[in-house]
């Protein structure tokens, strides 16, 4: 089953990519219809890219080695842009909303909550109303920083919140079936290993006024003690 979902989720993104190559090797595209070919072949490279990601993190975990950190100082916010321009690169006809609050210095691993960003983000577009933006709240608390996912539209069936993190689970909507290229059902999986490997939290709520919204609180642990002559791991 789990091979037959990979060759299922990989289809597509392949699928566009020929087309793409195909338009291109006509060379006759005016410009506009260049840069629409671009976009997707980058959409269909980021799909197989997080795919290509999620199972590798996901061996790592079952093997019982757990998801690494290396913690450095950064700035959240500016991590934050970079994620939403990420994913806004992939999906440039939906609108995607950052807003920022407070102290968002931190002690994390950049690449990892980049990771976490991006899979809470790319999961939200894809199932959210095209008509309603994306959202993404970061607030600095005094000793955490909270990161807040909203999209509206389709919601997740209760019966699937609270094992919505296990691996090869969907965010299904209620009485939808999932759509292609929805993912391996690892995305929020890993999101959940990479925010507990920062002594972290992370939840979810879906109704129907209030949106789905992914809430990940990560500790700030900008102070860190060690033995003379060392530095903080990671760092």
């Amino acid at each position: 089953m789990f091979l037959a979902v990979l060759g299922h989720d990989l289809r597509s993104p392949l699928s566009g990519i020929s087309m793409a190559a195909d338009l291109l090797s006509q060379g006759k595209l005016a410009e506009a219809a260049r840069l629409q070919v671009g976009v997707r072949i980058r959409r269909a490279r980021n799909v197989i890219s997080y795919l290509t990601s999620d199972l590798l993190e996901y061996t790592r975990s079952r093997l019982g080695g757990g998801i690494p950190v290396r913690r450095v100082h950064c700035d959240l916010r500016e991590l934050c842009e970079d994620a939403v321009d990420a994913v806004q690169g992939s999906y440039p006809d939906r609108q995607i909303e950052l807003r920022t609050s407070g102290d968002l210095a931190s002690h994390c691993d950049s690449h990892r909550i980049a990771q976490v960003l991006w899979n809470l983000l790319d999961n939200a577009v894809h199932h959210a109303d095209p008509r309603r933006p994306v959202t993404l709240d970061v607030i600095g608390l005094p000793d955490s920083v909270q990161l807040r996912v909203t999209s509206f539209g389709q919601t997740i069936a209760p019966e699937l919140l609270p094992r919505i993190f296990e691996p090869m689970t969907r965010a299904l909507p209620i009485n939808q079936a999932a759509r292609p290229g929805s993912g391996l059902g690892l995305g929020l999986y890993i999101v959940r290993e990479i925010v507990h490997a920062h002594g972290g939290t992370v939840s979810v709520t879906s109704t129907r006024d209030e949106g789905t919204v992914f809430t990940v609180e990560l500790p700030k642990l900008l102070l860190v003690v060690c033995p003379a002559g060392r530095s903080p791991e990671g760092a």
